[in-house]
């Protein structure tokens, strides 16, 4: 007869490692236990350190474009105005309500207009952490979070838009879901699923697609009942009503920014290949960590040898309709592609991020299996995630890096001995310039618009129109170019070298002007412009 003690022999290491593979697999098996007992006190923890990462790469991370608009519109006083504005940003104005409420509450700055969405992704761990821990060991319910934590989802956390937001309705949906099949505080949770759709809808005006995923397992739910369940639908139908209201808001932030443009952007076009590139942006930060903690499991089980094989019960059982759940969210990115193209045919990778739910809960799952009560490979991965994330978090250290975002009076790029307006011809570093320069440099500078030129170049022009609709909440001056040519016979020119965004150079000299080369700083280039 085989016994475990043979088979462990047959590892040609046996004889020096597995004293320590034993070792590890009882240290590895406390840590699972503890966590169980303690999970609130590991979620705890996280919490911490997740905020200590999330707000120092938050403060180390100067606002760019999108999110200067989010900043600048919702710090307007009056709804009206802010609802005025969204039109030219494609978002909702719940969203700039929101980031208005945080900007009066801890004063205006990039953290403050960032925090809607920390805390969203931080909900969204919290709703994945209690999901999974219903089905297997606190250790794979903190794995599911660290893999999240790991992934391209986790940028969005500290991006003022609503994408961290929407992630976290995206999770607190999904718990209150599974809590409502269970019979847990099925009133309550009842409630709080018809919040967290409504408030989806009402950040973004994609955000109905957190709904998608839960009637897809709902479906399977109710073929295994044999059952509807009209509460949840009554719920869903309930979250998913505003998009009565929101769909014409929709139609006229689209016409307010694509009506008169030939075309949508090229670049932003939908296509299949963008599906593949979407995935592999998704996991590719994750992709090192995981490989590297498989490869140190596969090092402690060949040298300790292989296991006897545990009874089957002991292996967890995961719903069906869960799984399929999980899989609706791993399809979203596909409905999403096909929506976009459908309707307004532009399509950015941030549109189906909630496919991050779909990838970690399988993962977890899977790792649960795979395991059975070994505990070594759920805790090497968590090492190695945690190390990829706090790391590198602790090593860039804190404060906001806008070298190449603000205009210093003693840059070389400072036109200097006249008060001539310099126009930025890079509408992103214009806005960024105008932003964390000094007022007496923010106020120099222009940014000038020519909208029947942009809408011949799909590619400029979505971002145009943003910038002339928005012109009067945001910082800088934004100028007709024609109107600014004529009541201007000189001025000085920033070109960035950015030839698909920059059209301003180039129309100056078919319009007659001159250019004459004062300097440069890396890409960076000086003009001084004369009729």
């Amino acid at each position: 007869m085989s016994t475990g003690k043979t088979e462990a022999s047959c590892s040609p290491f046996a004889g020096q490692g597995e004293g320590f593979a034993r070792w590890l697999d009882r240290i590895f098996a406390g840590v699972a236990k503890w966590a169980d007992d303690h999970a609130w006190l590991w979620l705890a923890a996280f919490t911490v350190i997740y905020l200590a990462c999330t707000v120092a790469r938050s403060l180390a991370k100067p606002l760019w474009f999108d999110e200067l608009f989010t900043f600048y519109i919702s710090r307007a006083p009056g709804w009206k105005e802010r609802l005025a504005m969204g039109f030219g940003d494609d978002c909702p104005p719940l969203f700039y309500g929101l980031t208005h409420a945080c900007l009066r509450l801890f004063g205006e700055n990039s953290l403050a207009s960032r925090m809607p969405e920390i805390m969203g992704f931080w909900l969204m761990c919290v709703c994945l952490f209690l999901f999974v821990r219903r089905r297997c060991a606190a250790i794979y319910a903190f794995l599911a979070v660290l893999l999240a934590v790991r992934s391209l989802a986790y940028a969005y956390a500290y991006e003022a838009r609503p994408y961290g937001l929407m992630l976290g309705m995206a999770g607190l949906s999904l718990w209150c879901w599974q809590s409502i099949a269970e019979g847990r505080r099925r009133t309550l949770a009842l409630v709080f699923l018809t919040l967290s759709v409504a408030i989806a809808v009402n950040i973004h005006y994609l955000g109905a697609q957190i709904a998608v995923p839960l009637l897809a397992g709902e479906a399977c739910r109710t073929l295994e009942r044999r059952k509807i369940d009209w509460g949840v639908l009554s719920a869903l139908a309930l979250g998913l009503s505003p998009l009565s209201l929101m769909m014409p808001l929709a139609q006229r932030a689209f016409r307010t920014v694509f009506a008169s443009a030939a075309s949508p952007p090229v670049s932003w076009a939908p296509h299949v290949a963008s599906l593949a590139i979407f995935y592999n942006d998704l996991v590719g930060p994750m992709v090192f960590s995981v490989v590297a903690g498989m490869a140190a499991t596969a090092l402690v089980y060949l040298l300790g040898g292989r296991e006897p094989p545990l009874a089957e019960s002991s292996a967890p059982k995961f719903p069906l309709h869960e799984l399929a759940a999980s899989i609706g969210y791993l399809l979203v990115p596909a409905m999403m592609l096909f929506a976009t193209w459908l309707k307004i045919g532009v399509w950015y990778d941030r549109y189906g991020l909630t496919a991050v739910v779909g990838c970690v809960i399988p993962f977890a799952y899977f790792c649960a299996v795979l395991s059975r009560e070994r505990f070594v490979m759920p805790c090497l991965l968590i090492t190695s995630l945690f190390c990829m994330w706090v790391v590198p978090t602790v090593r860039s250290g804190v404060g906001v890096k806008t070298q190449w975002s603000n205009l210093r009076m003693s840059s070389l790029m400072y036109p200097k001995g006249d008060a001539f307006p310099t126009v930025v011809a890079d509408k992103i570093w214009f806005l960024q310039m105008a932003h964390y320069s000094a007022p007496e440099v923010a106020s120099r500078l222009v940014y000038l618009t020519d909208i029947a030129n942009a809408a011949r170049r799909p590619d400029l022009y979505k971002n145009d129109r943003n910038v002339f609709v928005c012109r009067s909440v945001l910082p800088g001056t934004v100028e007709d170019y024609r109107v600014f040519l004529s009541r201007n016979r000189e001025f000085w020119l920033l070109y960035h070298n950015q030839s698909g965004l920059e059209w301003l150079p180039s129309q100056l000299w078919e319009d007659g002007w001159k250019l004459e080369y004062q300097g440069q700083d890396s890409d960076r280039i000086l003009f001084r412009v004369r009729r």
